[in-house]
Formats: C-alpha cells, sequence, structure tokens
C-alpha cells in the first residue's frame, strides 16, 4: 500500500500460519517505509533531526 501524499509505503508479508498440537501459530509482518529528506532546516535555520526510532501509543 502506498501514499503519495503521506510519503509513506507499507510493504505487508505473506502470513504464515504453523500447527502446534491442538493449536495453530500464525504470523503477521509488516514495515512502513518513509521518504525523509537528507537534511531539514527550519525557517530559524536549525537543522532538523531525521526520525530514528517509531513508538505507538495503545493508550
Amino acid at each position: 500500500m502506498v501514499s503519495q501524499r503521506f510519503g509513506i509505503m507499507m510493504v505487508i508479508e505473506a502470513t504464515r500460519t504453523q500447527p502446534q498440537n491442538d493449536q495453530m501459530e500464525v504470523t503477521f509482518r509488516y514495515s512502513y517505509l518513509l521518504h525523509a529528506l537528507k537534511l531539514i532546516i527550519q525557517n530559524n535555520g536549525q537543522q532538523v533531526q531525521k526520525v530514528n526510532g517509531f513508538f505507538i501509543d495503545t493508550g
């Protein structure tokens, strides 16, 4: 899935299943690819660091 407006691409891998006795383990994997400029400068001339980490707030 791609969003040209927001510069994001989400890559979804095929679902994997693994049978275990009386259970079934299911694995979903996905990743986000973001377009990041090499150098971002604010209006006041200060450089902005690139995004190095992402956190999901579930609360």
